[in-house]
């Protein structure tokens, strides 16, 4: 496998008290199929990470996002192909919570289980979990104008 992976852009959506965040199931034709998934997927040519995760989103649920950190970013191998996953944590632009396009819908974030999700998604779950507030996920991240690439 090669150095460098497959660049995919990750919306972690969490509602704007931050006690809900959107989550799908992926497609039984797709790798890891049955396991839970936030909405992302790979960069189009000359397309941010950033850009990325606001545009999948966009496409698979038919919310549109607002940017808030990018809360981490980290390399996989899966049987499929080496990753480079970058998760944006954002909310939803409007104040009104929207109702998501199947297969995606709200789950409490105090409810999340790792072991439904990708292994590459294992750290950042057990800190979404954790996290008592917005606050607490932010702290010692970097606002998003400085994670543009």
């Amino acid at each position: 496998m090669t150095a460098a992976g497959q660049p995919i852009g990750i919306a972690v959506v969490l509602s704007h008290d931050a006690t809900r965040c959107l989550v799908g199931i992926r497609d039984a034709g797709a790798p890891l199929a049955g396991m839970l998934e936030f909405p992302g997927g790979r960069c189009l040519p000359d397309e941010s990470p950033r850009e990325t995760a606001f545009r999948e989103c966009f496409e698979e649920t038919g919310i549109p996002v607002e940017p808030l950190w990018q809360i981490e970013q980290r390399s996989h191998d899966y049987d499929h192909g080496r990753v480079e996953l970058h998760f944006w944590l954002c909310q939803p632009r409007d104040d009104v919570e929207p109702s998501p396009s199947e297969p995606f819908a709200w789950h409490p974030v105090n409810e999340l289980d790792a072991t439904q999700f990708p292994e590459a998604n294992t750290d950042l779950i057990s800190r979404l979990v954790a996290a008592g507030s917005l606050e607490e996920l932010t702290t010692g991240d970097q606002t998003e104008s400085t994670h543009d690439s």
